[in-house]
């Protein structure tokens, strides 16, 4: 009875597993964002200040037009309930701390 109970409170429900594929198809375009960003700007070989790079991506949540493509795969999507749990943090350098906000 014990690995029947087990398996059961493991199991996802179909909404479950829909929020969390949603998730991470979030975090996997947030990081090509990010990624776009930070590439473009050492092409060009300009200098960025992290802060900016942070408030182009967390800003791109409230803009339309950069969350058309992510909707484009995600129709009906309400972005209202995307968010991101902790700041975009952007890292150069050896010294790390994460429990800056």
């Amino acid at each position: 009875m014990k690995d029947f109970v087990d398996t059961a409170n493991t199991t996802k429900t179909q909404s479950e597993l829909t929020n969390l594929k949603t998730a991470s198809e979030f975090a996997d375009w947030t990081f090509k964002k990010i990624i776009g960003e930070v590439e473009t700007i050492l092409e060009n070989d300009k200098v960025t200040k992290h802060a900016s790079i942070q408030k182009k991506i967390e800003g791109s949540l409230d803009d339309d037009n950069e969350m058309a493509s992510f909707l484009k795969t995600h129709p009906g999507l309400n972005t209202s309930f995307l968010e991101y749990p902790i700041p975009v943090l952007i890292q150069s350098g050896s010294n790390f701390a994460l429990n800056k906000f």
